[in-house]
């Protein structure tokens, strides 16, 4: 009678072994499809990840090239403006030279109309002194004309 009682009591352990391992196999199976499943949601933040990377990179190539161009406009732009101060150092430098020369012409004409050096016209060969014209003065600023005879 004890070794009937004693294999009963084991029939109904082993019974109450296998649910459990039933369980842990379909518990092990559920870890793994969350696992696989965070797997791939890890695989699709990575890529996402490089793909910004990515982005990121071309995004600071293109303001290095900007600020490149940006500066190569800035040296041009100094350069303009040196240019101009230039010209307009030289136009003015002109101007004066040119008003300077018109004063001469004026008192030479003066002079030789009180000297009495000239009684014709402008275009007389018959003169001592040159006289020109205002526009005369100013081609030969330019270098383009020489005195009337």
């Amino acid at each position: 009678a004890s070794s009937s009682r004693a294999a009963a009591p084991t029939a109904p352990d082993d019974a109450a072994a296998e649910p459990p391992a039933a369980a842990l196999d379909e518990h092990i199976t559920e870890l793994e499809k969350q696992l696989l499943l965070e797997r791939a949601n890890n695989q699709k933040m990575m890529l996402q990840m490089l793909e910004m990377q990515n982005d990121v990179n071309r995004s600071s190539a293109k303001i290095v090239e900007l600020k490149q161009e940006s500066s190569g406009l800035r040296s041009q732009l100094v350069a303009r403006d040196r240019m101009h101060a230039d010209d307009a150092r030289m136009r003015l430098q002109l101007g004066k030279r040119l008003q300077q020369l018109v004063f001469d012409n004026a008192a030479l004409r003066r002079e030789t109309v009180r000297r009495g050096w000239f009684s014709g016209p402008v275009s007389s060969p018959h003169r001592a002194v040159v006289v020109w014209s205002q526009d005369d003065l100013h081609a030969q600023l330019a270098g383009a004309v020489r005195p009337r005879a």
